[in-house]
């Protein structure tokens, strides 16, 4: 057609391959873009190589185009914060947001939502509590997402007390923080508070799914009646 793709083509494209997980694809890509003189100071289509490179295992390119980039904002610090935890370096991912806010660069909603888990899977209370502090000061902790984010750092570092402190004041609760409550009560060995969620997530008329059935069936072996079980296998198969 005569039409060449330009930085928005290629950060339209880059999702779909990164699905493959095949490292090779994401290379060809990124060698058509630069063999074509498409410039890296496209936000978006750097945020989105990088994102792809993470997500293809190639953590050092995504490393070194970060590196390159001259304007990073929000966004490719974020993408940088999420390839680090799509990897398992949780460590370096912390490193990412501690740099971020270094540079006094505010998070947004998608980097609370990547940072969370991180701060929860090195038991980084402390911190968690400060950016909770955070979170709450400039009204993240009425997004629901962040809100489920928050429950499942605390959970995380041990703090079920707190967890469910948050979770009761979640105003607009939805099926993934109705999930993390279960999960993480069946998880520190509290299968009767796992139950007791699952009954309230159904009398408040949100719908299970299958994380929130296999969660409470995993608390079901733990107990010694076989009446939650055959209940809950009941809603399995209606």
């Amino acid at each position: 057609s005569g039409v060449s793709p330009d930085a928005i083509t290629f950060s339209s494209l880059l999702p779909s391959v990164s699905r493959f997980e095949r490292l090779e694809y994401c290379r060809q890509v990124h060698c058509y873009i630069v063999r074509h003189g498409i410039p890296l100071d496209d936000i978006c289509l750097t945020s989105a190589l990088i994102d792809a490179y993470f997500k293809c295992r190639g953590v050092s390119m995504a490393e070194k185009i970060f590196r390159q980039c001259d304007s990073a904002d929000v966004v490719v610090f974020t993408a940088m914060i999420s390839g680090y935890l799509h990897n398992g370096l949780n460590i370096d991912a912390l490193e990412m947001f501690r740099r971020m806010v270094d540079v006094r660069m505010s998070p947004n909603e998608i980097t609370l939502v990547s940072v969370l888990p991180v701060i929860g899977g090195l038991l980084a209370l402390k911190l968690g509590r400060e950016l909770h502090g955070f979170i709450i000061k400039n009204g993240f902790n009425k997004r629901c997402n962040v809100g489920s984010a928050v429950i499942d750092m605390y959970a995380k570092c041990g703090r079920m007390d707190l967890a469910f402190e948050i979770f009761g004041r979640l105003s607009n609760k939805d099926v993934v923080s109705w999930n993390s409550m279960i999960t993480r009560c069946a998880q520190s060995d509290d299968p009767s508070a796992a139950i007791d969620v699952f009954r309230r997530m159904g009398a408040s008329g949100i719908g299970f799914d299958c994380v929130s059935v296999s969660s409470a069936l995993s608390a079901c072996a733990n107990l010694p009646s076989e009446s939650f079980g055959k209940a809950i296998h009941g809603y399995m198969v209606k």
